[in-house]
């Protein structure tokens, strides 16, 4: 058996996975500022440091936020919310 073969099959072993399960991936799509994106407007927040966020969907339907100074447009998708609800413990009882 090669070693490339035993590289696979190592990486699908139960220790390995769970491993792996702990490693957090990146949430969400911070898009630069030269992206269009079509959107609806819901609302306007500052934070306690006097940042000034566009609350928004996209016309998909995905929440995102933008920031006025910047340009910059950060989108989250509805299996990226299931997830992180999943995680939070909205299926324990």
């Amino acid at each position: 058996m090669s070693d490339q073969v035993k590289s696979q099959k190592e990486k699908a072993t139960p220790r390995v996975m769970a491993q792996q399960a702990h490693i957090k991936k990146p949430v969400g799509e911070l898009l630069a500022a030269d992206r269009l994106i079509m959107r609806v407007h819901a609302g306007t927040v500052t934070d306690e440091n006097g940042n000034t966020f566009d609350m928004a969907h996209s016309i998909s339907g995905c929440p995102m936020i933008e920031n006025p100074r910047t340009n910059k447009k950060f989108l989250l998708s509805w299996e990226e919310i299931m997830e992180m609800a999943i995680e939070a413990g909205i299926c324990d009882e």
